[in-house]
């Protein structure tokens, strides 16, 4: 039964997250992406089943950790989910010349020269903040032909595609 039901469910999320999609997408970059932030840590609070294993899982990698810190960590974390979702969404509808612009690479040489030599290429990078700009400045920036893998979820494909 849980299965029959989770595409009516994410029918209706997609139902009322787009009218904040629109937002993300019209809005300037930087304000999107901190309207993103604030509107996911407005939410986020709501999610107490979410925040309270994300506390426990904190007390188990940092018993030392205090509950102002704590409860500032899930705050950020959501404000980050926040700005990556209104980000990858603003950036969907710019023009792609800009997309790619706050990345940074270090050894750009050493990846000039693979390019170069047609060498294959594998692209490693933190899972830190925006860590997707990675593929669509390597797709955008350096015109390379590019696999993504992500875990299919029916609103993250909505976003990307």
């Amino acid at each position: 039964m849980k299965k029959l039901l989770r595409p009516i469910k994410y029918f209706f999320l997609i139902i009322f997250l787009f009218p904040f999609f629109l937002g993300f997408a019209i809005f300037p970059y930087r304000l999107a992406s901190a309207f993103g932030g604030k509107l996911a840590e407005r939410i986020g609070s709501l999610l107490k089943l979410r925040n309270n294993v994300a506390r426990k899982n904190l007390k188990i990698i940092n018993p030392s950790l205090n509950e102002d810190k704590i409860e500032k960590i899930i705050k950020q974390s959501w404000n980050n989910f926040g700005r990556i979702t209104a980000e990858l969404t603003n950036l969907r509808f710019r023009n792609t010349k800009n997309i790619g612009k706050p990345v940074g690479v270090a050894g750009i040489a050493n990846l000039e020269k693979a390019i170069t030599a047609n060498k294959p290429i594998i692209f490693v990078s933190a899972h830190y903040s925006n860590w997707e700009m990675l593929s669509l400045f390597a797709k955008f920036h350096l015109n390379l032909p590019l696999q993504v893998v992500y875990k299919n979820r029916p609103i993250f494909c909505f976003i990307i595609s």
